[in-house]
């Protein structure tokens, strides 16, 4: 089970100091690795705690998109993966890992939040749009995988 950490701000810049220790508080939900994305100026970060499961070697997160605009970070797992990744790639969409957690980016860049509709498994997700200053986070409906906000 990864942890997930995503941290934004219109006021306060945050360095990578402050986010990983936070993230270290959810070092008991990944021992297989860690990552950070952050924008740049402070006010957005993304931070995964990384349990691997599906493609061992190349399924670090966050995942960004192909133009870097889209930026996400999951944890669970999306069911029947293998299908909907290659209804993608005959769509045109590419994919740089065997993740099943690559699928959402290219959901999302095709349906847009919508992209739910597509979704089954256990999961939960945090996802950035950079270009829509966009935040955008779900879990699966049955609440299996743990997603919590505060303000």
């Amino acid at each position: 089970m990864c942890g997930l950490l995503g941290v934004f701000s219109n006021v306060v810049k945050y360095n990578r100091e402050q986010v990983s220790r936070a993230l270290q508080t959810l070092s008991h939900r990944g021992p297989g690795g860690e990552g950070f994305w952050s924008s740049g100026d402070g006010r957005a970060w993304l931070a995964h705690k990384r349990l691997s499961i599906i493609d061992l070697e190349g399924g670090q997160q966050p995942l960004l998109s192909s133009n870097g605009e889209i930026i996400c970070i999951v944890n669970g797992e999306f069911y029947d993966y293998v299908k909907i990744k290659n209804d993608l790639i005959r769509r045109g969409y590419s994919f740089l890992t065997q993740s099943d957690s690559e699928i959402l980016i290219a959901l999302y860049q095709e349906y847009g939040v919508y992209c739910l509709d597509y979704l089954r498994g256990e999961f939960s997700f945090v996802l950035y749009d950079r270009g829509k200053k966009l935040i955008f986070s779900a879990r699966d409906r049955f609440g299996i995988k743990p997603l919590f906000i505060t303000g």
